[in-house]
């Protein structure tokens, strides 16, 4: 976007893409942070504030980092994204009927190519384990921190 006025608003190696194909996406900036919870690329990660005013967007930041900084209060009953409704999908061998309550991934995250399971745990946001082993003191510290960026 050489010469567009958005030029201006990023560095030219942010704008290059990184060697390697396809797989990756950039993180976002820590600066302005309490304002884009929930988190993670899915924004699974703390619940929707469902307004944009200040005070909706630090609880919905507060809620965020709790549950990034202690894992153990992720797995709650909607963790796991299940359907809603029978699914029925077309296959080369014919048509699969799955169940009412069927975890989405299970099917979702299958390479139509190899079908493998590109993504076999359940819990979206299990893996993540940034700053659990932080102490209350030093997790206070850091989600206080962030907010003044």
């Amino acid at each position: 976007m050489a010469g567009h006025i958005w030029a201006a608003f990023s560095s030219d190696q942010y704008k290059e893409r990184p060697t390697g194909g396809p797989g990756f996406y950039r993180n976002m900036p820590l600066v302005g942070i309490w304002a884009t919870a929930p988190f993670f690329h899915n924004n699974r990660l703390g619940r929707h504030p469902g307004d944009p005013s200040v005070t909706s967007l630090i609880t919905a930041y507060q809620d965020a980092m709790d549950l990034l900084l202690n894992s153990d209060k992720r797995d709650e009953p909607g963790s796991i994204q299940r359907t809603s409704d029978l699914v029925q999908l077309p296959t080369p061998s014919g048509v699969v009927t799955l169940p009412v309550g069927t975890p989405i991934a299970q099917f979702a995250n299958i390479d139509p190519n190899s079908g493998a399971n590109l993504c076999p745990d359940f819990i979206e946001n299990q893996g993540h384990y940034f700053g659990v082993e932080l102490s209350s003191e030093e997790k206070y510290a850091l989600t206080e921190f962030l907010k003044t960026r």
